[in-house]
């Protein structure tokens, strides 16, 4: 996996796929929306990953998400800045 960016429509961001309901509303606003290449936010490449934190790093909704991330227990994806592994860190 690189971290090329992808034409637009090869993906749909991750803000945009996370949850459907009228509560996640404030993922419009995510950094991560501007993105063509959502599979940065899915990428075991820590290359890549850094990539994706970059996007979280200036984002305006990031509690947000790491919010949402930590209550759905997200897996394997980049969520309010940290990796699955570091969310569970901050559980423990």
């Amino acid at each position: 996996m690189s971290n090329q960016e992808l034409p637009a429509e090869q993906g749909v961001a991750p803000a945009e796929t996370a949850s459907g309901p009228a509560d996640q509303a404030w993922q419009e606003l995510a950094a991560c929306a501007e993105t063509t290449n959502p599979d940065l936010f899915t990428s075991p490449n820590p290359i890549d990953q850094a990539a994706a934190k970059k996007y979280c790093g200036r984002c305006a909704v990031q509690t947000e998400c790491l919010t949402d991330a930590i209550a759905k227990n997200m897996k394997l994806c980049i969520r309010g800045g940290l990796t699955e592994e570091e969310r569970q860190a901050l559980h423990q």
